[in-house]
């Protein structure tokens, strides 16, 4: 399933760099020497900022349209953009039974109650890739 997502992207001339700022995005910010490099970096900001709003299960505003933006002199914008491929793993784990958390001295006194049946767990991790 790839879902993309693109966000402008503010970036801001100074004397000694480019400042990158998503209006929509307050946490995406970065820095970059030259016009290439803010590209690249304004879009790996994009990509890390909405899988981490994804794995925190926060909300994924509307973009602004850049018409609406307003700019000052040293401004320019961009269409950040990220395609995210979601992809979905099976990972099998086994828990320790009660017996043996008890021969190794490790298990704490209100562990020891545990049932001795062992457990199988199989746990659908969601991974976004790029």
């Amino acid at each position: 399933m790839k879902k993309s997502y693109s966000f402008p992207a503010v970036l801001n001339f100074t004397d000694k760099h480019i400042e990158i700022s998503f209006p929509d995005l307050e946490e995406a910010l970065s820095q970059a020497d030259n016009i290439d490099e803010a590209v690249r970096r304004a879009n790996e900001v994009l990509k890390l900022t909405i899988m981490s709003r994804i794995e925190d299960q926060e909300a994924i505003p509307l973009p602004t349209p850049l018409n609406v933006l307003q700019l000052e002199d040293s401004q320019r914008t961009i269409m950040a953009t990220v395609v995210l491929n979601e992809k979905v793993t099976y990972v099998k784990k086994t828990l320790t039974t009660a017996k043996n958390f008890k021969k190794s001295k490790q298990v704490k006194p209100y562990l020891a109650n545990w049932s001795s049946r062992a457990f199988i767990k199989l746990e659908v991790r969601n991974e976004l890739t790029r």
